[in-house]
């Protein structure tokens, strides 16, 4: 402990300030406030290393954002570039205003797509050994072409089970339909995707509720 150690080799000083010992405690001094000079200077350099690293990563993951303007409100819809415009997915995020993303929440969207209707009314997911019943949703549904695609849009409720969700090694998503039901397993792409997004959230400010 450098600082006590000074603490205790002044106060030996202040007591025989002529002593022999006094003198040896000075020099004591100098070589501990060297130590602990290069002690600060080597924290501060690998600070320093480890927010470029940070900037660096997260340079890859910012090129990797789509992000879309809404002049009216004033908003940019940060997305990722990654996820699928079609097909089932579980989706995250979020807006920005003056570049921050603070007093912005992280948007959830989960998407339904096939040739038929299953009409959606709810979601449950396993991560892993853990079972999560989302609360009922309201699903919005369009078609085009044969195609159909029942979607949500709500912000993050519950980070407890988006945090299970990023850290399973598989994820199983079942949309609960009026009579039937539909799983998928959730890529691992979408599951990187949504990582880099909540990142991306953290970075410009977002904070969980």
């Amino acid at each position: 402990d450098l600082d006590k150690a000074k603490q205790t080799l002044t106060s030996l000083i202040k007591v025989r300030p002529e002593s022999g010992e006094a003198v040896q405690a000075k020099a004591l001094i100098q070589k501990i406030d060297g130590r602990i000079a290069a002690i600060a200077e080597q924290q501060r350099l690998e600070a320093e290393r480890k927010a470029a690293e940070e900037r660096a990563a997260f340079a890859v993951i910012d090129r990797s954002l789509k992000k879309e303007v809404d002049e009216f409100k004033g908003i940019t819809w940060i997305t990722h570039k990654a996820e699928p415009v079609l097909g089932k997915k579980m989706a995250l995020y979020f807006g920005v205003k003056n570049n921050s993303a603070a007093g912005m929440p992280l948007r959830l969207k989960f998407q339904y797509y096939s040739d038929s209707w299953l009409f959606v009314r709810g979601v449950t997911i396993k991560a892993d050994d853990r079972v999560f019943n989302l609360p009922a949703t309201d699903f919005e549904r369009d078609n085009s072409g044969g195609s159909i695609w029942e979607w949500s849009d709500e912000s993050v409720s519950d980070f407890t089970m988006l945090d299970a969700v990023l850290a399973a090694k598989k994820v199983t998503i079942r949309f609960d339909g009026r009579q039937y039901y539909s799983d998928f397993v959730l890529p691992q792409a979408q599951k990187t995707a949504m990582k880099e997004v909540m990142l991306a959230w953290q970075k410009y400010g977002g904070k969980r509720g």
